[in-house]
């Protein structure tokens, strides 16, 4: 059952990676020459890539029964249940998750990015069993959507952080500013 609905939330997600990728090598340049206006870029994409991940999330959980019978036939028709938990992660990280991590790549801060996968994937590993013991497919869904809500939220707080020890595109210590 979880796994019909993550392929199907998967389809959906891939919907922003062609605009984010393309943005990547401008944003990559204007976070080393002028931040500011990639501060600006990063703001446009997320209000060109949300709606419409939205929308298609929001038409994805009405829907989810007749999608998953379409796609799995009726003997899935449980997973209907772990689509419309999943439904949320597209638009999480097509709101925080993909601009931050390109803020992130495009900052020099990729140790960083990593220590917050392996550490977030770590806590999945820990709560993952605990939900599936509990919730089956369902907890699984439950704990992918708590693992993507944790990556986002900490990509965007070090992406926004100002604090820019190791970022590649602060001045050097004792510059002026």
């Amino acid at each position: 059952m979880y796994s019909l609905a993550h392929r199907l939330i998967s389809a959906l997600q891939s919907m922003a990676m062609p605009m984010t990728q393309a943005v990547f090598p401008r944003a990559s340049l204007l976070f080393a020459t002028d931040p500011n206006k990639a501060w600006i870029l990063m703001r446009r994409v997320v209000t060109l890539i949300l709606p419409s991940v939205g929308l298609a999330s929001v038409v994805v959980a009405l829907f989810a029964p007749e999608l998953v019978a379409l796609v799995g036939g009726t003997h899935y028709a449980a997973a209907a249940t772990d689509l419309r938990i999943m439904a949320v992660v597209p638009v999480i990280i097509a709101a925080g998750a993909l601009p931050a991590q390109i803020i992130i790549v495009a900052r020099g801060l990729t140790a960083r990015l990593l220590r917050i996968y392996v550490w977030v994937g770590l806590g999945n590993l820990v709560l993952l069993p605990m939900l599936v013991l509990q919730y089956s497919d369902q907890g699984a869904a439950m704990s992918l959507m708590a693992a993507e809500v944790v990556v986002t939220v900490l990509m965007v707080r070090l992406a926004c952080n100002r604090d820019r020890s190791d970022d590649k595109t602060s001045p050097p210590p004792g510059a002026a500013p």
